[in-house]
């Protein structure tokens, strides 16, 4: 995204959304500009901004978050100071909803992060260099507030243990490079995936055969895309290999290797 100081705001979209999203004041970005000016305790100078948009949306990627992200950290380059880190992830955490969708938009890397008793904390490791992540973006999209209301009130104390356990076997095979059954085994969950699969015919089409073919494959966020993770010496393989299973299964995907974001958020000045 590109921020140019001036008195007025104008917007302007490129890439993926470039038809749908907003370019006036309700635009994400920024709402989120909104935000930061507020807490930086400077009249807005929104400026000329130029988003280009590469994350397609209603995808389970984070494409709320880095609009989110993007607008806060905007708002600094025209303000005579910037926001405390800490600051930083409160006010993108509740624009966004959620911790851990802006975090590792923030930080980069491998992110855990939460919230206890109204206090963000996060903590950033880096994955291991023996994994690579793959994904999988199906054609059309599923709203995201519609994934969230299939998910269940409440859930039975076996599912919640299973859950734990899954989700810090993940961590440390991210971590430490643990093989890709570890990975897989992790992926494993009760208590948001199958509601939602269950919503998404293609895409659980998709994921069952990925699974079977023993590749690890989980939801990407809510959905509908699949995140995998592979080893890296293999990689080559492995894509071509995913690509030929989505082939096969309803819709059209798009299968990436993006590879670890390191840097997270970052700031680099008009020429």
């Amino acid at each position: 995204m590109d921020v140019v100081p001036g008195p007025d705001l104008t917007v302007r979209v490129e890439g993926l959304g470039a038809e749908t999203l907003p370019v006036d004041d309700t635009n994400l970005v920024v709402r989120a500009m909104a935000v930061a000016f507020d807490a930086l305790g400077v009249a807005a100078r929104p400026g000329a901004l130029t988003i280009r948009n590469g994350i397609p949306l209603a995808s389970g990627l984070g494409s709320s978050s880095a609009a989110v992200v993007a607008g806060i950290l905007a708002a600094e380059t025209l303000a005579p100071r910037r926001l405390p880190g800490k600051v930083r992830l409160e006010l993108s955490a509740a624009l966004e909803g959620h911790p851990d969708n802006v975090a590792p938009a923030l930080l980069g890397g491998f992110v855990i992060a939460g919230c206890d008793h109204g206090e963000l904390w996060c903590e950033r490791f880096e994955p291991h260099e023996t994994l690579a992540p793959v994904v999988a973006i199906p054609a059309d999209g599923f709203p995201t507030a519609e994934a969230r209301r299939v998910l269940p009130p409440t859930v039975p104390f076996a599912d919640a243990q299973f859950g734990v356990a899954r989700a810090a076997l993940v961590a440390a095979a991210l971590v430490t490079g643990g093989p890709p059954d570890m990975v897989r085994r992790g992926f494993r969950d009760r208590l948001h995936q199958p509601p939602r699969l269950a919503r998404m015919p293609a895409t659980a089409m998709l994921y069952r055969q990925l699974r079977e073919a023993g590749i690890p494959v989980a939801l990407a966020g809510a959905g509908p895309s699949l995140v995998m993770v592979v080893e890296s010496h293999e990689a080559a393989t492995q894509v071509a290999r995913i690509r030929r299973t989505a082939a096969a299964c309803p819709g059209r995907w798009e299968i990436l290797a993006p590879g670890w974001e390191q840097h997270g958020a970052t700031v680099t000045p008009l020429r």
